[in-house]
């Protein structure tokens, strides 16, 4: 319709337009390369961006785990919004990760993290014998002691 414009874009959290547990709206105002542009049909701002708080991070996490884009038609045209290509996108991206660096009579060392939030201390279970559904749990512990740069840099942060 216009393409110049920067247009609104609702995002919803945890779920779809109608059932996702919260909402925000962006403009799509950021500089954007040419390739947007012409994707767009003109304009040079396109892009936006927004920050998760707890509050968005806590919707993901108590509905269906994705996140949601709609583009709002520029001339308010009823049933012409339309959800975004490659949306939803599912917000937990990676698994979490870590590495056993020893065990002996009197200590069990590592680390462990998760890139979808680099600065949480996370859970481990410690299982004996084997796996998890295999092995005997035997305890929990937080990965919270500092880490040296190389774990950060491999965690994210």
């Amino acid at each position: 319709d216009e393409p110049s414009k920067s247009i609104n874009v609702n995002i919803y959290f945890g779920g779809s337009a109608g059932t996702g547990a919260y909402m925000v709206s962006a403009i799509a105002s950021d500089p954007s390369e040419a390739a947007v542009k012409n994707l767009c049909g003109g304009g040079d701002n396109h892009r936006f961006s927004i920050e998760a708080d707890e509050t968005m991070i806590d919707a993901i996490k108590s509905g269906d785990g994705k996140v949601y884009a709609y583009g709002i038609d520029t001339m308010g045209g009823a049933g012409k919004n339309s959800q975004l290509n490659h949306s939803p996108k599912l917000a937990n991206q990676h698994n979490p990760q870590g590495y056993l660096d020893s065990v002996n009579d009197r200590q069990i060392r590592g680390w462990a993290c998760d890139k979808d939030e680099p600065s949480k201390s996370i859970e481990v279970k410690i299982y004996f014998g084997g796996p998890a559904g295999t092995g005997a749990y035997m305890v929990s512990a937080i990965a919270s002691d500092p880490s040296e740069a190389a774990v950060k840099d491999l965690c994210g942060g």
